[in-house]
């Protein structure tokens, strides 16, 4: 499964791939993963990853019949990646998190919708029934998306995040998946 997608800008057409992970993107990923942690204070990024974990967890993805893990590519590099994990015990296998970053150049064209309609598509298709996700609380613009495909608060923690002496609350939310 591998989308290719143009959207029209101003700069002519913007142009990228979304498609699974594989383990051979590791080392990029992990790159991408440190350059979002850059751009944002709200992603909670395992920063001591190495290749070999990273390549670990997206076998994990792959082996996994109720978890994917997308990378978003343009210009040949990656850009932002989306993931649905599927909870592996059998009393909760019918859970999923859902979990999407992208680089800021990429924000306001859609890729988010699109990524949230790909990992629902998924989950209609692999018995999972409720999509849970955490947002922090002031990313109103993430919440605004969710919210767009049914997502409905839960719950709250708080202090979530502490960030260069600031606490951030984080949202808890989840939609039922209509089945296929």
């Amino acid at each position: 499964m591998a989308l290719a997608i143009e959207i029209p800008c101003e700069d002519g057409n913007l142009e990228f791939i979304v498609r699974p992970a594989e383990t051979s993107d590791s080392r990029g990923l992990i790159y991408l993963l440190q350059e979002l942690e850059q751009e944002t204070e709200y992603l909670v990024i395992d920063r001591y990853m190495d290749v070999e974990q990273q390549k670990s967890l997206i076998h994990q993805y792959n082996q996994s019949i109720n978890s994917i893990y997308l990378v978003i590519e343009s210009d040949d590099q990656f850009v932002g990646i989306a993931t649905l994990a599927g909870n592996q015990h059998p009393l909760q296998s019918h859970r999923a998190t859902l979990g999407i970053a992208l680089l800021e150049d990429y924000w306001g064209y859609g890729i988010g919708s699109l990524l949230v309609e790909e990992l629902l598509d998924f989950a209609a298709h692999s018995n999972i029934e409720i999509i849970t996700l955490e947002v922090v609380s002031e990313n109103i613009k993430a919440i605004n998306l969710y919210k767009k495909y049914e997502f409905k608060e839960v719950g709250r923690f708080s202090n979530y995040l502490k960030y260069k002496h600031l606490t951030y609350d984080a949202v808890l939310m989840e939609r039922m998946v209509d089945p296929e």
